[in-house]
């Protein structure tokens, strides 16, 4: 039996996955790379056994999903690749038009999490960014995530930038978790044993791609078009672990999307517990907890 295991198809995700390059694939494991969204959806079908998912989405599938410890896709500060480009700053957007990136559901979440923090309610919508949406005068801003976000970003213009990393860290002083790595309670009971070898083989690549971001940024540098000392400040800008801060961190955001009446239920942090080590990376205090 194979494990289905997502991957996002954005360059985020290089050093999570680095020791898998050059067909190094272990045998038991079955890659599938899509956006953020096409993987959440792909879990809640039952069509991946183990992926990276958005925070929001794991919020919706608590009950049938388990976290994966140790691992998410987090920044304490800017990330770089999830942006508010904007005609005015943020605080001027009330009554205005937003174009919000269909790939992502976290990201959005945030992003009106946001401008509730600041008493400022712009009208959005759904729809698919290109670079027409940024210089469409009906338009006020665009959430742009991803790669995307990393070459719009680079290019000359005079948008005004809004980093939702940044945004969250100075709003609460805790780490954003973007995604994290979700296991299917129906499989993790199944077979557990395989979920700790799939664990445990991305956690040896994750190893070894923090070993080689110089290599990893060189790479992404040539795929993107974008100067290699800007990909490696992002990769070192970015945080793939899941500790005490960053379960702080989700809970708060599962509180204030609660309280925002986008998220209906309480969410508890359920962790899978690794065969082979049974006290292993769940932070202190938090299995159960509910936001």
């Amino acid at each position: 039996m194979k494990v289905r295991l997502g991957r996002i198809s954005y360059t985020n995700v290089l050093p999570v996955y680095w020791g898998f390059r050059d067909g190094n694939i272990p045998p038991f494991l079955d890659i599938t790379a899509a956006p953020p969204r096409t993987l959440n959806r792909m879990m809640a079908n039952s069509m991946l056994d183990i992926s990276p998912v958005s925070s929001i989405s794991y919020a919706r599938n608590c009950n049938d999903w388990l976290i994966v410890p140790g691992l998410s896709i987090s920044a304490g500060g800017p990330v770089m690749s999830v942006l508010l480009l904007s005609r005015m700053p943020l605080d001027k957007l009330s009554d205005e038009k937003i174009i919000l990136s269909e790939e992502s559901e976290a990201s959005v979440e945030l992003l009106k999490l946001c401008f509730q923090n600041r008493n400022v309610f712009p009208r959005f919508q759904q729809g698919r960014i290109t670079s027409e949406t940024l210089h469409d005068p009906g338009i006020a801003g665009t959430l742009v995530i991803g790669d995307q976000a990393l070459r719009l970003s680079m290019k000359k213009h005079d948008l005004h930038i809004t980093d939702l990393g940044s945004c969250w860290m100075e709003w609460t002083g805790k780490p954003f978790v973007f995604g994290l790595w979700a296991v299917r309670k129906q499989f993790a009971a199944k077979e557990p044993a395989l979920v700790s070898h799939a664990i445990e083989a991305l956690r040896a690549s994750l190893a070894e791609g923090l070993a080689s971001l110089s290599a990893i940024s060189a790479q992404a540098s040539e795929e993107l078009g974008i100067a290699r000392e800007t990909m490696e400040t992002y990769f070192r800008g970015l945080s793939y672990a899941l500790d005490e801060e960053h379960a702080q961190g989700l809970q708060l955001f599962f509180r204030y999307s609660r309280k925002r009446g986008f998220l209906k239920e309480p969410v508890s942090l359920s962790y899978f517990q690794d065969v082979k080590n049974t006290s292993s990376r769940v932070p202190k205090g938090r299995e159960g907890e509910s936001a």
